[in-house]
């Protein structure tokens, strides 16, 4: 058999050429990330990983492989204060949310000096985004997870001087506020929160809970 180079006049042959090299590069070309513009909350998506087994835990709960890191001297510039357990959003840290959504990242620190243990749902902290309404008051707008399964509940341990990093959405909508982040430990413990930023929502949010 001739090959096609034989068959085909040398015009043809080059528009193929270009037909081809667009195709490749237009499905090996990511698709550009989106804003999360949704009335519709999500639910749980801050997975930890432990290393540290929980002697606790009934067993049979789902588990994550996004484990702990080490603090380095590159944290040192960022607002850690020494003795607390710190949730730190840094909407200026962009990364892409499950592939398909712009995002950001979210610090949880240990800088307690000792182990801390927080309660988690098939290996997801009962961490999730608050935003303030119109009446000043804070909101949860995102939903936490549930299970009928009590193998599910356990704790994840985090060692001092590490910390968990996550990457959390980056909301738009028509509704212009603040935003933080609220982490519940145990039923014992107050909630930390994080720093509030600026940010905008979809207005039905705010009826999540």
């Amino acid at each position: 058999m001739r090959s096609l180079s034989r068959l085909l006049p040398g015009p043809i042959l080059l528009s193929l050429s270009i037909l081809s090299a667009s195709v490749l590069a237009d499905e090996n070309t990511p698709a550009p990330l989106q804003r999360l513009n949704s009335p519709q909350p999500i639910t749980c998506y801050c997975h930890a990983g432990s290393r540290i087994p929980d002697q606790e835990a009934l067993g049979g709960f789902g588990d994550s492989n996004n484990f702990p890191r080490k603090l380095t001297t590159a944290h040192q510039t960022l607002s850690l204060p020494e003795g607390r357990l710190t949730l730190l959003a840094l909407p200026e840290k962009r990364a892409p949310f499950q592939k398909r959504y712009r995002g950001f990242r979210l610090l949880l620190v240990n800088r307690t000096g000792k182990r801390v243990g927080l309660k988690a749902l098939d290996s997801c902290l009962f961490l999730f985004c608050e935003a303030q309404a119109p009446d000043g008051q804070w909101r949860a707008i995102e939903l936490m997870p549930r299970t009928d399964c009590g193998n599910s509940f356990h704790r994840v341990l985090l060692e001092t001087q590490e910390y968990w990093e996550f990457v959390v959405p980056l909301y738009q909508g028509s509704l212009k506020t603040r935003l933080r982040y609220r982490l519940d430990i145990s039923p014992s413990q107050p909630p930390i929160y994080s720093n509030i930023f600026e940010g905008s929502i979809a207005p039905g949010l705010l009826k999540a809970r």
